[in-house]
């Protein structure tokens, strides 16, 4: 699993469910605030369609399912987004 960018600046994560199967969290951090916040502002003016960049979206829950599937060639998906359920903090 990568995180991309910090939507919160804490999850809580089933760690048994990490270990036992010896999976890895990796994080990525490439942009500054900004690129996000302006990416923000564009999506919300309607001026960016990233639904073309997301096959569908699971619960962080179903992701062994989702990863299953797409390993057995059930699903074609290009990516998949993995919902934590976390909420994006506010700015202000």
């Amino acid at each position: 699993m990568c995180f991309v960018g910090l939507g919160a600046a804490e999850i809580t994560v089933p760690l048994f469910d990490i270990v036992v199967p010896e999976r890895l969290i990796v994080g990525t951090f490439a942009y500054p605030d900004e690129v996000f916040r302006d990416a923000l502002r564009h999506l919300a003016a309607g001026q960016l369609d990233l639904g073309a960049l997301i096959g569908s979206q699971e619960a962080s829950e179903d992701t062994g399912a989702a990863f299953d599937a797409l390993a057995s060639g059930a699903r074609r998906d290009a990516k998949i987004m993995i919902s934590t359920g976390a909420t994006a903090p506010q700015e202000g």
